[in-house]
């Protein structure tokens, strides 16, 4: 009898988007993510997944591009050969968080350039005021 469980989400089950092998690769870390500062080595995901160098590369690769892992390279003795893995539940991606402060700089923007509107709408109305009373 197997002892434990893993809980997958269901983004990530029943995405479409995903291969298969993507899928398990990402069932397979999230069942070792107990593991403290636990690295991988491409060989591991090769010997207990059998599939290809190739393979196993295009899953990390599809995971990170959807935001359901981060990966790091860690050196070695003078050598990357592992990765540091991050398995995020939700997935995340330096995509949303550019175009959101892309969004919130222009709404910056906008509000700046209404506020300097204002400010010589201001200074106008008051060059007219002065110059009425004075008439």
């Amino acid at each position: 009898m197997c002892a434990g469980y893993t809980n997958i989400p269901n983004d990530v089950l029943f995405n479409t988007q995903l291969s298969p092998e993507a899928r398990f690769i990402y069932s397979f870390i999230k069942s070792k993510q107990n593991m403290a500062n636990w690295c991988w080595r491409r060989d591991w995901f090769k010997n207990m997944s059998g599939y290809g160098r190739d393979k196993v590369d295009k899953a990390l690769k599809e995971l990170e591009l959807k935001g359901f892992i981060t990966k790091k390279l860690v050196r070695q003795g003078g050598r990357y050969n592992h990765l540091k893995i991050t398995v995020n539940d939700i997935p995340v991606t330096e995509n949303q968080l550019t175009v959101n402060s892309m969004a919130i700089n222009k709404d910056k923007k906008i509000i700046n350039n209404n506020k300097r509107k204002m400010e010589e709408i201001l200074k106008n109305v008051e060059k007219s005021l002065k110059m009425y009373n004075k008439v």
